[in-house]
């Protein structure tokens, strides 16, 4: 309750003393009472809030609503006339003003105490955090605080009560029934009669612009990985898409110079390496297809219980003449019985550029294995090669952001990163997940991680 101010003449004096002082009840149009409070101004004085636990508004006619600062000129009969905002037409009852202000205003007012306590919350104020006055008033305010940043908000409320400064915020609180709440909040000091402090909070609810910030935020978002995207698509097909054509051509000119001195073992060799790149073009062009599909929809996942061995050995026999050349060893191991819940022909594409990649890091002579099995929770293809390997960190990161690396093999292949962020979308519709280790100059271990067969589907 904040203490009367002595009276130091005869318009100051309490209404009792002063017939100029009328006394109405002042009730809010649903009965209840709201603004409970006693004001009263003199010419060049300033409102003055005596209790907002009275049930009474006293006010004398033609009140001044100002606050530290001195009124306009008067009237004859001795009534503030106030220039500012704040001034009220003589006739006005100043109580069905503030009614009405407190019931129309959106933005929530609520005033504290020197020690944090609650002593006034308006209408919109209750309506913005879902609460009742009487949940409120007397109570500390960090009742609606957050519990993380209570210490923190008591400590602030302390420092401004003293004179500190405090600067408007905007956080996020949450309601009784839940619902999360964005608010700006404002704050301004005043003295009650006896001078000690008290502060007006104001609190908005911003919410509504807090949401379409965040969808601004994500539409920009998605329209820069577009044009990142745009401008890889282009990068691709400027120069990583020529590039396998160029050997084929040189080859063809070759053996066109050559004619008939060109012998059978030269005829042979030229003809493997026009199909290596040949099969380079195919399968970056085939990533290319299937990368923008993804990204138009135009590709959706029908995933079903697959038998994983036939699937397994088909890929393992498609890329078996790539292995033949560079003479590394393809095994697979996996059991007639394991199957699991995925799409048959993203799963092989997603092996496909694993594959790709196990033989493009591993040298001639080296080995690569494709394994499966269950932990129970879901189903695992490990694609094993005694590669050239990488930092784990590295792996890590590239697996966790679909980063586009682009890193000749060991025999000079050609790449351009797009395979991996393909598996990784391909799998996120698939309900899977690609993890990996690896060690360098030891070799690396990429692991497709597939829902299931006994997972229901997903909607």
């Amino acid at each position: 309750m904040l203490p009367a101010r002595p009276a130091t003449g005869e318009d100051d004096a309490p209404p009792a003393h002063n017939p100029g002082w009328t006394d109405r009840p002042h009730t809010s149009v649903n009965g209840r009472t709201v603004v409970r409070a006693e004001v009263w101004t003199r010419p060049g004085r300033v409102l003055t809030i005596r209790s907002p636990l009275e049930k009474h508004f006293r006010a004398k006619r033609d009140v001044s609503l100002a606050t530290e600062r001195r009124t306009g000129p008067t009237d004859a009969g001795g009534a503030s006339r106030m220039k500012g905002p704040f001034g009220l037409a003589e006739g006005w009852d100043p109580a069905n003003v503030l009614t009405a202000i407190n019931e129309a205003l959106l933005t929530g007012v609520c005033i504290t105490d020197r020690t944090g306590c609650f002593v006034s919350v308006s209408k919109g104020w209750c309506d913005i955090y879902g609460v009742e006055p009487d949940d409120v008033l007397g109570r500390h305010f960090t009742l609606v605080v957050p519990e993380p940043y209570r210490e923190t908000a008591t400590r602030m409320h302390d420092d401004f009560i003293e004179g500190g400064v405090e600067i408007p915020a905007e956080w996020q609180v949450r309601r009784p029934d839940g619902r999360p709440v964005w608010i700006r909040v404002g704050a301004a000091r005043f003295h009650d009669r006896d001078g000690a402090p008290f502060k007006v909070t104001t609190v908005e609810d911003i919410t509504a612009r807090k949401v379409a910030e965040q969808a601004l935020a994500d539409s920009h978002a998605r329209l820069e990985k577009l044009n990142r995207d745009k401008d890889r698509l282009f990068s691709i097909i400027g120069h990583d898409l020529r590039g396998p054509f160029n050997p084929i051509l040189g080859y063809v000119d070759l053996m066109e110079t050559l004619g008939e001195s060109l012998t059978v073992p030269q005829a042979l060799d030229y003809a493997g390496r026009i199909q290596e790149a040949a099969g380079h073009a195919l399968a970056l062009l085939d990533n290319l297809l299937e990368w923008s599909r993804l990204h138009v929809d135009a590709r959706t996942a029908n995933p079903k219980v697959q038998p994983l061995q036939p699937l397994v050995t088909d890929v393992a026999r498609t890329m078996g003449s790539v292995a033949d050349r560079k003479g590394i060893r393809v095994a697979v191991d996996i059991a007639p019985s394991l199957s699991a819940r995925t799409d048959a022909n993203m799963l092989t594409t997603v092996l496909r550029n694993l594959m790709s990649n196990a033989l493009k890091f591993t040298p001639e002579g080296g080995s690569i294995t494709l394994r499966g099995g269950t932990d129970g929770a879901s189903v695992g293809l490990h694609v094993i090669d005694t590669g050239v390997g990488m930092a784990q960190e590295s792996l890590d990161r590239i697996l966790a952001t679909g980063e586009a690396v682009s890193t000749p093999g060991t025999s000079n292949e050609p790449g351009t990163g797009l395979g991996l962020r393909v598996c990784r979308e391909m799998l996120d519709r698939l309900g899977g997940r690609l993890t990996g280790r690896s060690v360098p100059g030891e070799g690396t271990t990429i692991t497709v991680r597939l829902p299931h067969p006994d997972d229901a589907p997903g909607p």
